[in-house]
This record gives C-alpha cells, structure tokens and sequence, in this order.
C-alpha cells in the first residue's frame, strides 16, 4: 500500500461508523457494545463497500499513488 492511504482500506469506512457509538465506554461496555454493532451492520453495507474497491484502486492508479483530493 502506499503511505497513509487510509482510502484503500475499506474497514476504515466501517471503523468510522462504528466509532462514534463506542465513545465514553469501560472495556466491558466496549465488548459488548462492539459485538452488539459489528453484528447489526447489514450485509448490504460490507458488499457496498468491497465492491467500491475496484473504484478505489483506479483512483490510486490514476493519481499513480498520489493525492486523489485536498
């Protein structure tokens, strides 16, 4: 990958829906609350965003490794 591509990694997108629901827990509340939310994200939303992949990888190359936004 190249450096600090954190595009190119599609649990990125995940980790930052999860995210905002597992703030001001204790590790126990972590647990469960992380289960509870990885379990309720629809299937749909995992295949939407693997197949975004492809898109993802065209745009690295196009830029060919570089800034694809500011």
């Amino acid at each position: 990958w190249p450096a600090c591509s954190p595009d190119m990694n599609p649990f990125d997108t995940l980790w930052a829906k999860l995210s905002t629901r597992l703030i001001n827990r204790d590790l126990d509340e972590l647990r469960q609350c992380l289960t509870e939310e990885w379990d309720a994200i629809p299937v749909e939303t995992v295949h939407s965003i693997i197949d975004g992949m492809p898109r993802r990888i065209l745009a690295l190359y196009n830029f060919r490794g570089g800034q694809n936004r500011k």
